[in-house]
């Protein structure tokens, strides 16, 4: 099992959002958690990566095994594509850069700095970043906003490589997001929407 929630209730400040959370994933999976804008999905990445507190249950997640994408793409504007990885190889102490460069096919904008990009571009170095880190575990809030349908296809190519490796995924959308895994599981959060909480309130 590579890992599981239990009994989880999370939420935004002190306002509950989410109760009585339970799924797991194996090696291999993904799992797509699904819900309109407001319903809890970043909320409910954020408590599973560790930045947010649970307010009840257990999340167990190996630490050092998984790497976030929050809407955030935490890329350093001022510098190149290029030098962005690079400093990101540094930090996760990876090998290869050369090998996620032609992945997300980067060539022709590594020169490029950051906040020349367009918003798609910046999130496919975003993604880039994921796949630098070789961590086992990705868990990504909306993955492809702004990517266009190139770009879509592109990286779930390369999610169903990393599944393949008997990797997991944990992937937040609102979108009708066409996923072509048969070790795929969807959660719909509005099963799990505490009853206090309406959306119009958020």
């Amino acid at each position: 099992m590579a890992f599981a929630v239990s009994n989880l209730s999370c939420g935004y400040q002190d306002i509950p959002l989410l109760s009585n959370l339970e799924f797991a994933c194996d090696n291999g999976q993904a799992i797509v958690i699904q819900g309109e804008n407001g319903i809890g999905k970043s909320t409910l990445l954020r408590c599973l990566t560790g930045l947010n507190p649970p307010m009840s249950g257990i999340v167990s997640l190996e630490p050092g095994t998984h790497i976030y994408l929050g809407h955030s793409n935490a890329l350093k504007g001022g510098l190149s594509v290029l030098a962005n990885l690079i400093f990101w190889k540094n930090i996760y102490g990876s090998k290869n850069i050369e090998d996620t460069i032609s992945t997300f096919k980067l060539e022709n904008i590594l020169t490029l700095e950051i906040n020349s990009l367009s918003a798609g571009q910046k999130r496919l170095v975003a993604l880039a970043r994921v796949h630098l880190s070789q961590r086992s575990c990705w868990i990504l809030d909306e993955p492809t906003t702004a990517l266009d349908k190139e770009n879509v296809d592109l990286f779930l190519k390369i999610l169903g490589h990393h599944l393949d490796k008997k990797r997991t995924a944990i992937i937040s959308t609102h979108l009708k997001l066409e996923l072509p895994f048969n070790n795929l599981q969807k959660i719909n959060l509005k099963s799990f929407k505490s009853p206090s909480i309406k959306l119009d309130d958020l």
